[in-house]
This record gives structure tokens, sequence and C-alpha cells, in this order.
């Protein structure tokens, strides 16, 4: 009976025996995961899964250790036993998710991952922060956006979330987000490695170096061992010219990932900027013997060859580049050059005007597209092209052939547009170095110098008629008009297919304001080009001079139908509607050139305003807001906005991008008189007053900053501080906004003759300024001044005929003073014109009535009282006509009802006394 007791007490102690044995191991293995020592915690729990392979917990310790080693593969193999062996899911779920993501299987994630089970908020949260990440690599950025805020409404701690929606900003290019939603995932682990790494990153690209290598640092501090931050520092470090320190990062980044091709990019990049050049290719070559479609490797390896002067080389490495980076203008620009070398300047040409949109404030573009014209023969199209590049350019250093090939700042194409600029050299044999030397001595005023440059041009290239164009400009220049004419005569004798040497006649004709000989030149051209674009513009302009306006529109219509990606007809079209008023019709045209050219600044420029003008402030906001973000360091952009933005009742934004546009340029006067005008507008009088004394200091000598110290203090009602303030302004030059100010503030004191001084000093100046002539009538009638008003809404009406308000009361004056005729007569245009104006229908009445026309007088006179019986005045001259007409039980009722309701009016006792008689 003993024996078999015996027995199971072995056995029990046995089983306890390895069961303490599997604790102990995972206590160990527990203790080495807090240590941080995870390869010895990897060590203890395969010890312990040799022994009991089905040990759940060892499974899901294994597989977070697999995670922090960065092992994807076995994390996922163990964290999946782990969920077989029926560990809760709250437990495995997010470990396998980050293993998914460790792997690159967004896909996987996203279908085996679920949140609805889960009962944790916060497990929940993590996982769908992971979820957002998984869509976050499939493009999805709407879903991913979505989960990183379901997870931060379950919790507010989830790291994964944060840095999620940093990433999200970065890929938008949205820096102030990136940073505030990275330095949230800091607060609640300061060691995250990947929270400083996007901080660099959005940093580096925003072009705060300083601030993006101190992130590196932080990065490198927590993980000495994160490939991305040392390639990222190394990257920045080059940009700033320290290679010594960029090869050490480099190195070590080789140490510990071996030869991994971005690594020996940045190594063949810092090569090439010590002038290794052999040594760059060596290691180019190797990284695209990996990848043999690296577009950065194949693009310094076409600068590098550029630079040896392998020009087939460089021309198959830059065309490689080219088919995938079709629109990157500094590798257009450097490939054409390539082909300029080859003598293929069609080639060149035909690449450079894909990009010619963006020639208008591109030198270098302009004069490299001009080469390849020139040596195509295009000597026209080429003569204008390189003089509009001296224009923008003037110091040749900057624009002529003999640039020095510069350094690549950075190995990312995307970053390094800006700094390509000086990668590229312009060749001697590229035909503008002298050209650019005449046209830029000349923009120097040395016009000898120009005109001996240009000579020696003409014994450099005596059958081109370049070098005698460049001379006869030279002579213009200097004020010799005659010897420039008949260097362009002798031009056409000899070449009378040189377009440019009419245009340049035409030009000084129409400059001398001979408008018959310009347009002679112009239609010169035109029948032998009728789609000569500069000619029919020309045509235009002569138009406009001459005030034949229909004329001008039809030569920019024709101009725009032979040239339709042409951007000069459109501009001068729309901003010929937006002055006229026609905005709609300058809204159409403005669409149809941004359609064609969507980047142009001054396209987008235009139609926003004609947005602007049709009401549309919505559309007007989005196009200035690409304009802004197109030209980000212009002031007008940002003063364009704001000025949307206020049409949209968005003040707060639109003060916010006047204050841009002032740190931009602090004396911008529009941002600031309109910055004050909004803050006016929303009675913020104090802020306005300070901001007017900022303008006077500015501007001491100028009438604005007391112009609009005077506008703040009269509408706070401190009216001396007003009258002091306009009364400054008008000392520093008269204005129409402050004449008529001061008028209103001297009545008000009583001081009726300086208000009527100050009016015609003004208009002295300005005798056609409506509203401040409008004002100083009406100032004379209201003091019973009837010649005098007379006198000054006769003139308003000599340049302004069409004025209402001005008929209405020189018709009553002249019915008033006994002048009956000329009221009739006025009385009569503005019959047609006073339907639903009680007013004007209340003096026509009037003046019919007084002058015998009684039913007339009295229909319109009803019509009035109908529109607006709130006017006592009206009623009382409806009364007296019906009184006329023989209706006096009708007048007693208007008159009874009238001296009833209002206690107070001008006429009240001329209608008792009326009343009375009845």
């Amino acid at each position: 009976m003993h024996r078999p007791l015996m027995s199971g007490l072995l056995c029990w102690c046995v089983l306890a025996g390895a069961i303490a044995g599997e604790e102990s191991l995972l206590h160990d293995a527990r203790q080495y995961l807090n240590k941080g020592e995870v390869k010895a915690a990897v060590i203890q729990l395969k010890n312990l899964l040799r022994q009991t392979p089905l040990n759940a917990e060892a499974r899901l310790l294994l597989g977070q250790a697999y995670l922090r080693l960065g092992e994807g593969a076995g994390a996922v193999k163990e964290l999946q036993k782990a969920r077989d062996l029926k560990v809760d899911r709250d437990r495995w779920i997010v470990p396998l998710a980050r293993a998914y993501l460790l792997q690159g299987k967004a896909k996987k994630l996203l279908n085996e991952i679920e949140t609805d089970a889960i009962n944790d908020p916060s497990v929940r949260a993590q996982v769908f922060a992971l979820r957002g990440m998984a869509r976050l690599i499939q493009g999805d950025r709407e879903g991913a956006q979505q989960d990183f805020q379901q997870a931060l409404n379950l919790s507010p701690d989830v790291e994964e979330a944060y840095l999620g929606l940093a990433r999200l900003a970065l890929l938008e290019k949205d820096f102030p987000n990136v940073e505030a939603f990275a330095q949230k995932a800091l607060k609640l682990n300061p060691k995250n490695a990947g929270a400083w790494l996007l901080l660099a990153e959005a940093r580096r690209i925003s072009g705060d170096l300083k601030g993006a290598i101190q992130a590196f640092d932080n990065a490198l501090q927590y993980n000495p061992s994160e490939i991305r931050a040392l390639l990222g520092r190394a990257t920045v470090l080059i940009s700033q010219n320290k290679l010594e320190e960029a090869q050490q990062d480099i190195q070590k980044a080789r140490e510990i990932a071996g030869e991994l091709p971005l690594v020996l990019y940045l190594q063949g990049l810092v090569d090439y900027r010590q002038g290794r050049l052999q040594a760059a290719e060596d290691t180019l070559t190797k990284v695209l013997h990996t990848i043999p479609n690296h577009i950065p490797s194949h693009f310094l390896m076409g600068v590098i060859a550029y630079r040896q002067n392998e020009l087939s080389s460089a021309e198959d490495h830059l065309t490689t580049v080219y088919q995938k980076l079709p629109d990157h203008l500094p590798l257009v620009k450097l490939l054409a050059a390539v082909h300029m070398k080859l003598k293929h300047p069609q080639k060149a040409a035909a690449l450079l005007e894909r990009l010619s949109d963006r020639a208008e404030n591109d030198p270098q573009l302009l004069a490299l597209l001009g080469s390849a014209y020139i040596q195509s023969r295009e000597f026209d199209k080429g003569t204008e092209l390189l003089s509009k590049a001296a224009e923008l350019a003037p110091d040749v250093a900057a624009i002529r052939a003999q640039l020095a090939l510069g350094e690549i700042a950075s190995g990312d194409l995307e970053t390094a547009a800006g700094q390509l600029e000086r990668a590229v050299s312009l060749e001697p044999d590229l035909i503008q170095a002298d050209v650019m030397l005449v046209l830029a001595r000349l923009k120097q005023k040395k016009f000898d110098e120009a005109i001996k440059v240009a000579q020696q041009l003409v014994k450099k290239m005596p059958d081109s008629p370049m070098p005698e164009n460049l001379m006869a400009a030279a002579y213009l220049s200097k004020g010799e008009t005659e010897k420039a004419e008949q260097h362009w005569q002798k031009l056409l004798r000899r070449f009378p297919d040189y377009h440019t040497a009419r245009l340049n006649l035409a030009k000084l004709k129409l400059r001398q304001g001979d408008l018959d000989s310009a347009e002679k030149y112009y239609r010169q051209i035109l029948r032998q080009q009728p789609q000569h674009l500069s000619a029919l513009l020309g045509l235009a302009r002569i138009a406009e001079v001459k005030k034949a306006p229909e004329k001008m529109v039809q030569w920019l219509e024709k101009a725009r139908e032979s040239n339709p990606t042409a951007i000069q007809p459109g501009l001068m079209l729309t901003r010929y509607y937006l002055a006229e008023g026609d905005a709609l019709k300058a809204l159409n045209v403005a669409r149809e050139n941004a359609n064609n050219h969507p980047d142009n600044p001054a396209i987008l420029k235009n139609l926003g305003l004609a947005q602007l003008g049709v009401g549309e402030a919505a559309s007007a906001v989005s196009t200035f807001t690409k304009l802004v973000n197109k030209i980000p360091d212009n002031p007008e952009a940002h003063h364009l906005l704001a000025l949307a933005l206020e049409k949209r009742g968005h003040f707060e934004s639109a003060l916010e991008e006047w204050d841009k546009a002032l740190a931009l340029k602090e004396d911008y006067i529009p941002a600031a008189v309109n910055r004050i005008r909004l803050l006016l507008k929303q009675k913020r009088y104090n802020e306005a007053l300070r901001s007017a004394d900022v303008l006077q200091k500015q501007f001491p000598d100028h009438p604005v900053g007391y112009l609009w110290k005077g506008e703040a203090a009269f509408a706070k009602g401190e009216y001396p501080l007003a009258l002091v303030s306009y009364e400054q302004a008008n000392q520093r030059g008269f204005s129409s906004l402050a004449s008529r100010r001061l008028n209103l503030l001297y009545r008000r004191k009583g001081e009726k003759e300086k208000g009527y001084s100050v009016l015609k000093k003004w208009l002295d100046k300005s005798p056609n300024d409506l509203p401040a002539r409008l004002m100083l009538a009406m100032a004379y009638q209201a003091d019973n001044k009837d010649k005098e008003a007379i006198a000054e809404y006769e003139k308003i009406l000599s340049f302004a005929p069409d004025q209402l308000l001005v008929m209405n009361n020189l018709a009553w004056l002249y019915q008033m003073t006994g002048q009956h005729q000329k009221a009739l007569n006025l009385a009569d245009k503005l019959a047609d014109k006073v339907e639903n104006n009680p007013e004007i229908q209340d003096t026509v009445g009037w003046i019919y009535f007084q002058n015998g026309n009684i039913k007339k007088g009295l229909a319109l006179l009803k019509q009035a009282a109908i529109l607006a019986p709130h006017l006592p005045s009206i009623r009382f001259h409806l009364a007296q006509a019906l009184i006329a007409n023989h209706q006096p039980a009708e007048a007693k009722k208007i008159l009874e009802r009238l001296l009833k309701e209002d206690k107070k009016f001008a006429e009240r006792e001329q209608a008792e006394t009326l009343l009375k008689s009845l």
C-alpha cells in the first residue's frame, strides 16, 4: 500500500521542481527585459520553451523581446503562438500589430487586427493608432487621420497617434503641426527616437538646419544605432559643408548597417563635395549596381560626368532622371546645358520650352533658352529672351555663361532645387556671355563700355544681326536716338526678316509719340508673321494710348487666339476688364489663363482679384492662398489674401495675414492701412490709434499716418484729436478724405467758412473729385447759399452727367430760385429714372405740380408717399397737390394724420396753417 503513495509523491516533487524551474526562467527573463538586456532574455525564454513549448507566457514574452530587437518575423511567429495558446487578447494584440508594421505588412494588420472585441479602452486606443499607421503605409491619409483621432478620443496618452498625426503633417509640409504633435509624443516619452526623427526631418525640410541637428542629436542620444538619424544628420551636415563631421556619421552608419545604398550615396556625395570625383563615381556605381534606378545617384553621376566633360555619359544619366522628373527645373537646365555643348540646340530648346511658363522670373532659364534659339538661328526669339534675362539679373556674374560649377547642397532632390542653381555651369561657348556683358553694362549706365563690347562682338559674329542690334540699343540708352535708328535701319536692309529691329523701331516711335510709324512697323511684322505676339501686343498698347478700348480688346483677343499659351494677353485683358468694372469678363479670361498657367503668380493675382470682383470670396481665398504658397516672401500676396479673408468674414485671419505682410516689409503701406481700417470696422479704436502712431513714425513726412490717426479718432468720437490729425495730414499733402473730414469737423464747430475753404483748396488740385465737390455743394445748399450750390452742382454734371442725386438737388434749387424751365428740363430727364426712388419722385412730382402739370405731378407724389410714408415732406407736398386738384377731403386726412404722427418736421407750421384753412 505504501509503494504507490511514494511513487505519487516522487512525481509531485519532480513536477513541482519543473514548475519552479519554469517560474525561475520566466522571472529571470522578465528581469533581463526590465534592465534592457533583451538578448539575455531571449536565451532564457528559448531554454524554457525547449522544456515546455506550450508555455503561453513565454511565447508572449519572447514575441515582445523579438519586437524590441527589431526582428519582425520572429515576433510575429511567437505572438501568433501566444494568441493560439489563448493568451488574453488585450495582451498580444498590440505587440502583434507592431510586429506586422515592423514587417511592412499593413494589409495583414488591417485584416487581422480589429478593435471590436477589445475591452480595455487604452489597448483599443493603441490598436486604432497602429491601424492608422497601417493606413498611412497604404496611402490612405484620410482613413489614417480618422483612426488617429479615434485613438486620442479613447485615450489622450497614445504615443503612436501623435506620431501618426505628425507624419501626416510632414507629408503635407505642415511643419508647425509636425512640431506640435511630435512634442506631445515626447511629453509622454522624452526618449522616443521616432518623435525626434520627425522633428528633425520637419526642421530640415523647412530650412531650420540648426534645429534639425539638435533633434537628430537627441534621437541618437536615446538610440545611438538609429541609422535614419545618422544619415539624416549627415545630410544636414553636408548641406552646411561640414564634410568631416558628415563623414563620421556615414562611417558609423556603414559599421552598423554595412554598405546600404543610401549610405553609399551619401559617401559619394561627400567625395564629390571634396573634389574626389573618381571616388564619388566609383561609390555611386555601386549604388546603381544595387538599385539601377536610384534617381539621386544618376543625377549626381550626370553632374560629375558634366564636370569631367564626358558629355555623352552626362546626357545618359540626366536623361534617366528627366524621364522620372520631367518638371524638375534645375535638372532640365543642366540637361539643356549638356545638349547645348553637344551642339544640339533644338533638343535644349524643346526641353526648356516645356517649362517656359516658369521663365518670367528666372534669368538663367531665359538665358539658356535664348542661347538655344540663337544657336538655332532664331535670332528674334533669342534676342528677346536674353534681353529679359539681363533685366532680371544685371549682375553679369549671376547670369553669364561663365557661371562656375557650384556644389549640390543636398542629396535629396526634393529639397535640392534651390541649391542646384549654383551647381550648373553655362560654359563659355554659350553665346550669351558677351551678350549679357553688353546688356549688363547698359543696366549699369556704362554706355560707352557697352558700345565697345558690342563692337567687339560684331567682329566675333559677322553673320549675326545680334551685335548690331545691341549696338543700336546701346546708342538708344545713351540718348543718341538718331544713331540707334540708323543701326536698326541698317540691320533691316541686311536682314529683312530680323523683326527684333522692327520691334525696337516701333518701341522707339511709340516713345517719341509717333503712333502711326510705330503701328506701321508692327503691321509689317504681322504681314509676315500674323501671330507675332509682341507685334499684336504693341498694337493693343497703341489702341490704348489712342483711347480706342474696343480696338485694344480686339488686338488682345487676337493675340490670345494666336498664342493660346501666352501669358501677357490674358493679363492685360484681365486688368482692363477689372479697371472697367466688368469683373465677370475679367474672371472668364483669368480662369482661362490659369488653366494654362496654374502656378504663375501674376495670373493667380489677377484671378483672385477677379474672383473678389464678382463676389466669389471663398474662391479668392483659395487662389490667394496658393499665391502665398508660391511666393511666401511677397508682402502683396499676404495683403491680397487678407482682403479675401476679410470678405469672407474671417477678420482675425485677415489681420494675421496683414501682420505677416508687415513682418516681411514693415513699411508696406497697403497692409498697414487696411489693417487699421479693419480694426476700425471692428471698433478696436485703441489698437487702430496705436497702429496709426507706428505709421506716423515710419513716414513722418507723409500724410498717411496722420490721416488714419484722424480716422481712428473720428470713429472713436475724439473729434479734437481727429481735427488736429487731419490738419497735420493736409499739411503734408492734401487729400480728398482729409479735406472732407475737416469740412465736417469745422462745421461741427460752427466754422463753416473754414469748411468751405478746405474743400475748395482740395478741389483746386482735383476739380473732378465727385465726393468732395458734392459735399461742398450740399454744404452750400444746407446753408441756403443757393447760387453757390447751383454752381457746384452744375460743375459736377459737367463731368458726371448721370448723377441722380445731383440732378435731383439741382432741379429743386432751380425751382426754388425761379429758374422754372431749367427745373422742368431736369425733371423730364429724371422722370424715366424715378422708379422706386421716392425722394426723386417727390422732387419731380412737385416741380411738375408747381409748373402747372398737376395731374402728372400728383401721380408721382402719390407714388412717393406710398413708397416712403415715413417722410413727412412728401406727404405734405401730396396734400398741397390734392388741394390744388380739388380734393380737399383727402388732403385733410393726410394732414391730420401727418400732424398726429410727426411732432417735428420742417414744414409742420405750414401744414398746421393749411389744415386750418380747410
